[in-house]
């Protein structure tokens, strides 16, 4: 019978014998924590934020706070466990951008936890604080990331990863294993439906495999069977269950707007080659600007595409190379399979529809795990030959100096992106960005926009925003009009839906529009509201309202530059009766 892996072996040349690893996972997870801590110091409270998608989380969490349900009362494209996350935050400590972006540094020190954790388990040793360091440089730290809500996604997918690598390993007691990953799947499962069915598709079925070679050990592969159907059903039943209550009372035209996956509710982001080639380009990397580690920290930062498959390649041959070596059914190459997969899958957004940012969270964990694995077991035993124990150690410290260092970097580089300009509206209390290519201030338009909205109508009045920036819900603290916050193309708001928040708006007496100049560009469109889609609505607005004030720029732009509004007053010829 195969003996399960220690939990202090070390085969990776990257710790120091057993009585080091004892103290290794604590230790690598204090020095990671302190590092990202001690970057945080002058960057917290420095956002880079968008009035759209950024804008729907805060107004997402604020609904929640106030007793409303995901799906339920308003559309929403993921899972309902994160708007509650930080509704608890907003209750706790009062609704604000600085809250939430507490609540999100919060959960990032959780998932750069639970990665060194994965790290460790999977080669031991202080593999990792490597894993650690190398999540720092690719994860959802440093630049702009468009939702709060996947950070919450990739923490559970560092503790599946885990409990699947300890089980493919067998460490510790099975059956708590398959508990820690059927309450993952689950969690998962209620933060992002589709990466929680990718992950649990290939952390089950890598099991199942497993299970069915390893029959004649009985000993350890039979509390497994028993548990695996279980441990997998549960959560998908749990999930089920609570995604159909909640989608239940939803109108039936909004359901596929909360479950984006079809075609036609997908964002196309082009070409993975061209993007790939604009990546690797040196001057839109700064390498020739501003020189060679410069360059290296922002293409860690922003070239998810490429890291992506650089990272598979990496797992690729780790698994090819460890199975030539020891064979399939060999742990090692068993986990450098799985950790292949786990890559793949955790990129599949990005195969699918070019979503490069998915990277960032959902890739970043496997791909941090399989590349300490690749190097623990293929280059260690060659550094140690080479360089023998105390260089290797030293050789390993150098480079953990070196990685650090980036991460660093990358923080300096995020905030010299332009200037920052304080934000000092109570539900705000943060410096915002403006950028050196923003024709306007992001922050002024945005507060005296929304000082407008609050001056200009009653509490709990309702008011529309169009096309999608809901952030002047939440600061201005105005209901909505309708349960519909992005108009944009891809929701394919038909022409019956749009006639029907015309009636809803007629019923409701709203008195007050928002029209910002968001347009949205990809390579294969170019999205304009009244333009390109709802036209209906937007002809509506220009005949009943007319315009009463306008901030920012002219002309178009996004959420988070050049941004700019118009806010439009039904007209006292069109204002209808008390």
């Amino acid at each position: 019978m195969a003996e399960p892996v220690s939990e202090s072996s070390n085969a990776t040349g990257t710790g120091g014998g057993a009585g080091l690893g004892r103290f290794a996972l604590p230790a690598s997870i204090l020095a990671v924590v302190l590092l990202l801590a001690v970057e945080q110091r002058d960057r917290f409270g420095y956002v880079v934020y968008s009035t759209n998608d950024r804008g729907r989380d805060l107004h997402a969490a604020l609904m929640v706070s106030e007793g409303k349900l995901a799906f339920r009362d308003f559309d929403w494209p993921y899972g309902p466990l994160m708007p509650a996350y930080y509704a608890l935050w907003f209750k706790a400590i009062g609704p604000s951008i600085r809250t939430f972006e507490a609540a999100e540094l919060a959960m990032r020190f959780l998932t750069l936890a639970a990665v060194v954790r994965l790290g460790f388990c999977a080669a031991g040793g202080f593999a990792g604080l490597f894993a650690g360091l190398v999540w720092l440089l690719l994860g959802p730290i440093h630049g702009y990331y468009h939702t709060g809500n996947h950070i919450g996604g990739a923490f559970f997918v560092a503790l599946m990863l885990t409990a699947t690598i300890r089980l493919i390993l067998r460490k510790g007691d099975p059956l708590r294993e398959y508990a820690w990953l059927g309450a993952s799947f689950l969690m998962l499962g209620l933060v992002k439906l589709n990466m929680a069915a990718a992950f649990g598709l290939v952390c089950f079925g890598t099991l199942r495999i497993l299970s069915r070679r390893r029959v004649a050990d009985s000993e350890y592969a039979l509390p497994a069977n028993r548990t695996l159907v279980v441990s997998c059903a549960a959560p998908i039943t749990a999930v089920i269950l609570v995604y159909g209550a909640l989608l239940a009372s939803a109108p039936r035209n909004a359901v596929p707007r909360c479950l984006p996956w079809l075609s036609f509710y997908r964002q196309d982001y082009g070409s993975l080659v061209s993007r790939a080639l604009r990546e690797l380009n040196p001057g839109g990397a700064g390498w020739g600007a501003t020189g060679a580690w410069t360059g290296l920290a922002v293409t860690l930062m922003t070239a998810g595409t490429t890291i992506f498959f650089i990272g598979l390649i990496v797992a690729a041959f780790a698994a090819l190379s460890l199975r030539a070596k020891g064979g399939l059914d060999s742990a090692d190459a068993s986990l450098a399979v799985f950790l292949c997969f786990a890559v793949l899958v955790g990129g599949h957004e990005l195969l699918m529809a070019g979503a490069y940012y998915s990277v960032t969270f959902w890739a970043a964990p496997p791909i941090a795990v399989a590349c300490v694995f690749a190097v623990s077991r293929l280059a260690g035993p060659f550094l140690r030959m080479r360089l023998g124990s105390a260089g290797t150690r030293i050789a390993l410290a150098l480079l953990a100096v070196t990685m650090a260092a980036l991460n660093i970097a990358q923080a300096d580089i995020y905030k010299s992106q332009g200037a920052w300009e304080w934000m000092q509206h109570p539900r705000a209390r943060v410096m915002a960005l403006r950028s050196w290519r923003d024709r306007g201030s992001w922050a002024r338009a945005v507060e005296d926009a929304t000082h407008f909205i609050a001056d200009n109508s009653a509490p709990g009045e309702p008011i529309l925003v169009v096309p999608m920036d809901a952030i002047y819900m939440f600061l201005a603290d105005r209901p909505h009009a309708c349960r519909t916050t992005d108009f944009s193309a891809i929701q394919n708001i038909a022409e019956d839906e749009q006639k029907r928040i015309i009636a809803d708006m007629e019923r409701l007496n709203v008195r007050m529009v928002v029209w910002t100049n968001t347009v949205i560009s990809t390579p294969t469109s170019r999205e304009v509201f009244g333009e390109t889609h709802c036209r209906i609505l937007a002809d509506y607005i220009r005949s009943r309202y007319s315009p009463a004030a306008t901030f920012g720029c002219e002309g178009p732009g996004d959420g988070f530059r050049n941004h700019g509004a118009v806010v439009w007053m039904r007209s006292s010829a069109n204002a209808l009766p008390p």
